[in-house]
C-alpha cells in the first residue's frame, strides 16, 4: 500500500541552509497525488438452498396417479370424506401447482445468483489485482521521477559548473584582450607621437639647413602673413633672433589690458617650438576625434558661408572645414600657431600658415574678408586678447558677412568636467550669454547661439513612468506625486548635468 506524505523523502531533501528543491517539491506533490489501492468489498453471500430440499419434498399436497387413492372410509364417514374432497382437491390442486411454480422460480433462481457471485468474485479478484499492479507502478513512477530530477540536478549542476567555468575562461580572455587593447592603443599613440616627432624633427633640421645656407642678416620666420599691402612691415615677419627673445615672454602674452592695448604690442599666445608642435597635435587626435568625424560635426556650419568667398578659418588645426568649403567651391585659408597643424593642412593641399590670429588680423585690410570661422579656440585665449580679435574681426569682416565660433558649453556639466578640463591650454571657459555679448559689444548683430553635441537619453537620468490610475486611492495618489516630483528633479539634473556639450555662437557684420 502506498502511502501519502507531506514532504519530500529523506533521500529527496535538499541539501542544508539551500531550500527545497523544485524538484523535490514537484515529486512530493506528485505522491501526494498518487491514489492509494482502495479497500475493495466482498463478494456478495450466495443464495442460502438450506431449505430448497425440503421444500422440494414437501411442495406436493396430493398424492401422484402412480400413488393409491385416499381410502375414503365406508358408509356415512365416506360420503362426508367424500364431500370434504371435493371441496377441498381443487384447492389443494391450485397450491401445489403455485408450491410448483415458486419451486421452479427458486431453483432458475439459485442458478443465476450462483453465476453472479462467481463473476463478482472474479471480477473483485481482477480489479484487486490490477489496482495492486498501479500501486506498484505508481511507485515505481515516483521512485523513477526522484531518479530522474536527482539525474537532472546533476546535469544543472554540471551545467552551473561548466558555465563558471565558461564565464571565469570568457572573463579572462576578455581581460586578456582588454589589456591587449589597452597595450595596442598604447603603441598606436606612442608610435603616433614618435611619428609626429620624427616629421616635425625633419622640418625642424630642414628649416635649420635652409637658414644656414641664407647670408647674415635677418632671417623671415616660418610665419607667413596674410597677403596684404601692410603685412611685410607689420607682425608676422619676425626674425628667427627675435622670436628666441619673445620666447621668455610667453607667460605674459595674451595678458595685456584694454587700455594698454594701442600702447603695447599686440598680445601673442604662449610661445610654441616646432619640436614640441606635434604633442597637441596628437593630444587632438586622441580625444578631439578623427578628422571624419569632426568633418560630419562642422558641416552644418556651410550654410552660413554659402555665396562667401575669402573665409578665414582661425585655429584650423587639421583643415577638417577648410577641406568642407573647398569641396563647396568656397575659397578659404587657415592659420593656427601649431607648425605640425599646418604642415597637415598643407599635405593636403590647403592654404594654410603659421601665425597668431590677432597679428594676422590687425595686418589685414578693413572689409578684406567674406567671413571668419573658429572651432574650439576662443576658450584658448584671454579675455582681453579674445575681445581684441573680436574687434578686429569685426573690421575686417565684409557687411552681412558671418562669424561663426564653436566652444564647448562649460553650462553642461558634463562636457566642462570632461572635454574642459582634460585639455591644459584652456584659459576660459565661455558661457553662451558670455561670447554672445561679447560679439554684441564688439558690433555684431543677428546673434544666436546654436547648442549640439547632445548627450545620449540612454545616459541621461531616466524618467519614472506614471500611472495616473493608481490617483484613484490616497495611498496611490502620494506614489503619483513623489513620481512627478522625481521626474521633475530628473529633468532639472538633465538640464544641468547633461545638457549640449557644445555651442556655436553665430554673428553677422552689419
Amino acid at each position: 500500500m502506498h502511502e501519502r506524505d507531506d514532504d519530500p523523502a529523506p533521500e529527496e531533501a535538499a541539501p542544508s541552509g539551500d531550500g527545497p528543491r523544485p524538484g523535490d517539491v514537484a515529486i512530493a506533490a506528485i505522491r501526494n497525488a498518487a491514489a492509494p489501492k482502495p479497500e475493495l468489498p466482498q463478494p456478495p453471500a450466495g443464495f442460502d438452498d438450506r431449505q430448497l430440499a425440503a421444500l422440494s419434498r414437501a411442495w406436493r399436497l396430493l398424492p401422484t396417479e402412480a400413488e393409491k387413492e385416499i381410502d375414503l372410509g365406508t358408509g356415512w364417514r365416506r360420503w362426508l370424506r367424500d364431500l370434504a374432497w371435493r371441496m377441498l382437491r381443487p384447492i389443494l390442486l391450485r397450491q401445489q401447482q403455485f408450491n410448483a411454480l415458486l419451486l421452479r422460480h427458486f431453483d432458475g433462481n439459485l442458478r443465476a445468483v450462483s453465476e453472479s457471485r462467481e463473476s463478482a468474485a472474479a471480477v473483485v479478484a481482477t480489479l484487486d489485482r490490477h489496482l495492486g499492479f498501479l500501486a506498484t507502478f505508481q511507485s515505481h513512477v515516483i521512485e523513477f521521477l526522484r531518479h530522474l530530477d536527482q539525474s537532472a540536478e546533476g546535469l544543472r549542476q554540471s551545467i552551473d559548473a561548466l558555465r563558471q567555468a565558461t564565464r571565469r575562461t570568457t572573463e579572462g580572455l576578455r581581460e586578456s584582450v582588454d589589456a591587449q587593447e589597452r597595450v595596442a592603443e598604447d603603441l598606436r599613440q606612442s608610435v603616433g607621437l614618435a611619428t609626429a616627432a620624427a616629421h616635425g624633427l625633419k622640418r625642424e633640421v630642414e628649416r635649420l639647413r635652409r637658414r644656414s645656407r641664407l647670408p647674415a642678416g635677418p632671417v623671415a620666420a616660418d610665419l607667413p602673413g596674410p597677403p596684404s599691402a601692410g603685412a611685410d612691415a607689420a607682425v608676422g615677419r619676425a626674425t628667427a633672433d627675435a622670436a628666441d627673445a619673445d620666447a621668455g615672454d610667453a607667460a605674459d602674452i595674451g595678458r595685456v589690458s584694454a587700455d594698454a592695448a594701442d600702447a603695447a604690442p599686440p598680445p601673442r599666445p604662449p610661445a610654441e617650438t616646432d619640436l614640441d608642435a606635434y604633442q597637441y597635435v596628437c593630444f587632438e587626435d586622441m580625444f578631439r576625434g578623427e578628422p571624419g568625424e569632426i568633418a560630419a560635426r562642422q558641416r552644418d556650419y556651410l550654410p552660413y558661408f554659402v555665396g562667401a568667398s575669402d573665409v578665414l578659418d582661425v585655429g584650423c588645426g587639421r583643415g577638417e572645414f577648410l577641406a568642407l568649403l573647398r569641396g563647396e567651391g568656397i575659397a578659404a585659408r587657415g592659420i593656427d600657431l601649431n607648425a605640425e597643424a599646418v604642415e597637415r593642412c598643407r599635405e593636403r593641399g590647403l592654404e594654410a600658415a603659421r601665425s597668431d590670429a590677432l597679428a594676422y588680423l590687425r595686418a589685414l585690410d578693413d572689409e578684406s574678408m567674406g567671413g571668419l570661422f573658429s572651432a574650439q579656440v576662443v576658450e584658448h585665449l584671454e579675455a582681453d586678447y579674445l575681445m581684441q580679435v573680436l574687434g578686429n574681426a569685426h573690421r575686417v569682416l565684409r557687411p552681412g558677412s558671418r562669424i561663426v565660433l564653436e566652444t564647448i558649453n562649460p553650462a553642461s556639466w558634463t562636457a566642462f568636467f570632461s572635454a574642459y578640463v582634460r585639455d591644459i591650454t584652456h584659459r576660459h571657459p565661455l558661457h553662451p550669454e558670455t561670447l554672445a555679448y561679447l560679439l554684441r559689444a564688439s558690433g555684431f548683430v543677428d546673434v544666436s547661439t546654436v547648442y549640439r553635441a547632445p548627450v545620449p537619453d540612454a545616459a541621461k537620468l531616466q524618467r519614472a513612468a506614471v500611472d495616473e490610475s493608481l490617483a484613484a486611492t490616497p495611498e496611490g495618489k502620494a506614489v503619483c506625486t513623489l513620481a512627478h516630483t522625481l521626474n521633475q528633479h530628473a529633468d532639472r539634473l538633465n538640464g544641468l548635468i547633461f545638457a549640449e556639450q557644445d555651442y556655436a555662437a553665430v554673428a553677422r557684420r552689419p
